[in-house]
């Protein structure tokens, strides 16, 4: 499989948004996001370490590298804030092969408290599905169209 590199702009916008894959960069903003706790109320008891966070970054940046496609950084159109991830992402929960959740796409999202209500996230979630099922290494591409 070809390697390919990270967008240098948004991947798609829309009016209000702008998706971008993961950067380095993102590090800071990604953790703050997890740090409130009502954003965080579906995401596990813990408050998410530096560490944690890290690990969330390089996850959503290995889909991108490994599979050709993974969550997207949700920015307000022409914003450096994420106040969002939302995507499609390889994950290995490990809960063992009766579970069938290992080594599978999964659809994810963290959205903002502050953003609840604004964010389509089942049209997206949809569309990415429809797309990573048809053919995972070309959703990203897709969803230009």
């Amino acid at each position: 499989m070809p390697w390919t590199a990270c967008y240098e702009g948004a991947v798609l916008t829309t009016e209000r948004f702008e998706l971008w894959q993961p950067h380095a960069g993102d590090f800071a903003d990604l953790h703050e996001l997890t740090l409130d706790d009502e954003t965080r109320r579906f995401l596990g008891s813990f408050v998410p370490t530096e560490m944690d966070s890290f690990n969330r970054l390089l996850r959503n940046a290995g889909s991108w590298a490994l599979h050709g496609y993974g969550v997207f950084m949700v920015r307000e159109r022409g914003g450096d804030r994420i106040v969002a991830t939302c995507g499609v992402f390889r994950s290995h929960r490990g809960f063992g092969p009766d579970q069938r959740m290992d080594d599978v796409a999964e659809a994810g999202w963290i959205v903002h408290k502050d953003f609840w209500g604004q964010w389509r996230r089942q049209r997206s979630h949809a569309r990415c599905a429809r797309l990573v099922r048809q053919d995972p290494r070309q959703a990203a591409r897709g969803l230009h169209d």
